[in-house]
């Protein structure tokens, strides 16, 4: 980030031009603050600069941000600011369902960025057992001085409702009726720019390879469904199967399709996972990859730019920056704002995909 001509960065004079205003009673208390997308525009600055002016104001006891009610000056000229509660941490707890190549690379990338800041990470994997995960969350609650990054294992955790408040945690996906920030991919806009790219290839008649346990899961066959909608493709509830994100799961799921649908030569799959298995048993029914079929995976894990597998990448560079935002926020004023914070996809095309044989025309239109 560059600093300005005055030697400061922008959210920094960003901030003590509001601070000024609030201590000389432009603001009073109990007044809603101006909205971010009015600040943004007001001082031409990004989402993320506006945020991090605003945490320093929260840091400050002048005003308050709570998800879902904007942000309130609690600053009074007659009483001054409040004390202010900032938080020390000193570790990070990310609680994962699996160890597989996804996690591992965003485990990693995290390990690094926490380790510049002498912060400490430990890692908890349960491995998809639901009373162990539960239990891995109590003991992270119990460490003091601790942030929690969540990656749950289903879109409903009940139990977590009776850990309050919730003021510590992050979560890595999609929880229902949970009061706790929450890093989102934009699985179904995702998942329809890769079914989209093989209907434009030619494909009329897709697999889909999905996961029904969790939102991303379901998110995602959203998006399949959506841009077969608009193509006019009507949906075929025998071409979608379970998948589970797992190899087995895909291997198992593409043996259904086929088996219901032996024509099928395109599969967009919820995991890259699921992909893999999937391309084990094609091959075994004498079918190869970019030849014979189209396949497009969802994670854009390292094995799949060895394999050439088209993939949706969940830009985990990205999942990790809004990660360090909410870690300051809490590092400033003990708590973060809750919310639903949606993270770019984008396609990442290899040999996996092929054109279908069409009409000169029709090649020349996609």
């Amino acid at each position: 980030m560059s600093t300005r001509s005055t030697g400061k960065f922008l959210y920094e004079e960003i901030y003590e031009t509001l601070r000024n205003e609030i201590l000389q009673g432009h603001y009073l208390p109990d007044n809603k603050f101006p909205s971010e997308r009015l600040l943004k525009e007001r001082f031409s600055a990004s989402h993320l600069t506006i945020r991090k002016s605003l945490a320093k104001l929260v840091a400050d006891s002048l005003v308050i941000r709570e998800g879902g009610k904007g942000t309130t000056v609690i600053y009074s000229r007659n009483t001054g600011p409040l004390p202010n509660t900032k938080e020390n941490i000193e570790q990070v707890c990310v609680i994962v369902d699996s160890l597989n190549e996804y996690y591992a690379n965003v485990v990693s990338e995290l390990e690094r960025v926490l380790r510049k800041r002498k912060i400490r990470t430990q890692i908890f994997c349960h491995d998809l057992d639901r009373t162990t995960e539960q239990d891995m969350f109590r003991t992270a609650m119990s460490i003091p001085k601790s942030l929690i990054f969540l990656f749950p294992s289903s879109s409903t955790l009940p139990w977590m409702n009776t850990h309050a408040p919730l003021h510590n945690i992050v979560i890595g996906g999609y929880i229902t009726n949970i009061d706790a920030p929450q890093i989102c991919s934009e699985d179904s806009r995702g998942s329809m720019l890769a079914t989209t790219l093989l209907i434009n290839h030619g494909h009329r008649k897709i697999g889909h390879i999905s996961s029904d346990f969790k939102t991303s899961g379901r998110l995602r066959k959203i998006g399949y469904t959506k841009a077969l909608q608009a193509a006019s493709i009507a949906f075929d509830d025998t071409l979608v199967e379970n998948g589970s994100y797992t190899f087995e799961g895909g291997y198992s799921a593409c043996k259904r399709i086929l088996s219901a649908h032996p024509d099928c030569r395109a599969f967009f799959c919820a995991s890259d996972f699921s992909a893999f298995g999937a391309i084990k048993y094609l091959k075994e029914a004498n079918l190869w990859v970019g030849r014979d079929y189209s396949i497009i995976g969802y994670g854009n894990v390292q094995a799949s730019a060895f394999l050439g597998l088209s993939s949706v990448d969940q830009n985990i560079d990205k999942q990790i920056n809004q990660f360090l935002n909410f870690l300051e926020e809490y590092t400033l004023t003990g708590s973060i704002t809750k919310g639903e914070y949606l993270i770019p996809t984008n396609l990442v095309l290899r040999e996996s995909c092929i054109k279908t044989h069409v009409s000169t025309s029709s090649d020349g239109a996609l």
